[in-house]
């Protein structure tokens, strides 16, 4: 089940319908609806408004099928061979980035370790209710936030109120990859 049908999913569960998830998200319900019927998944920042609106948490939407609740929940170990082999595989998006969540499980997680790659070119402009962490890895970015441009290059690391709208621009042919830490001070 893709993100958007697990949206579309837990909509129904919730027994709502696209008009009253689109007053409480403060989205269109024309938007809703092709965003469940859509194969890319939405920004990162419109999956926590609607898991919040829809009381349920953004691991849901992450979640593959027959996913074990891990024994431990205060310890979650990801082994290098369970995550994707290449930024070629991470969980690609049409708004500028793709993305890989360095946990095997966002559930009851307040932070949302993941990693990011943004090709050339740049994201759309996001805010969301959390803080950010974030360190370049490899390549090098242009972070916009607040109205300046701040270059980030290789082992630079950077941390914001991403309540305040910010994207990122690779100006290289080579995909930057940014290790990203979202703090949500409230579980979505």
């Amino acid at each position: 089940m893709t993100i958007n049908e697990k949206v579309h999913f837990q909509r129904k569960r919730s027994g709502l319908t696209l008009d009253e998830l689109a007053r409480r998200c403060r989205l269109t319900k024309g938007y809703l609806s092709k965003l469940e019927r859509n194969s890319q998944p939405p920004p990162l920042s419109t999956l926590q408004t609607i898991a919040q609106a829809l009381g349920v948490e953004m691991a849901d939407f992450f979640a593959e099928e027959g996913d074990a609740t891990l024994k431990n929940p205060h310890l979650d170990v990801l082994r290098r061979d369970e995550q994707p082999a290449s930024e070629r595989e991470a969980k690609r998006t049409s708004y500028g980035y793709a993305y890989t969540p360095l946990v095997k499980s966002l559930r009851g997680k307040q932070m949302s370790p993941a990693l990011m790659i943004v090709q050339k070119g740049q994201t759309d402009a996001f805010h969301h209710d959390s803080e950010e962490f974030g360190y370049v890895a490899k390549g090098a970015v242009e972070l916009h936030y607040e109205g300046k441009c701040h270059a980030l290059n290789e082992g630079d690391s950077f941390y914001f109120d991403s309540r305040k709208k910010h994207r990122f621009v690779n100006r290289r042919d080579d995909p930057a990859v940014l290790v990203q830490v979202n703090y949500n001070y409230r579980r979505f």
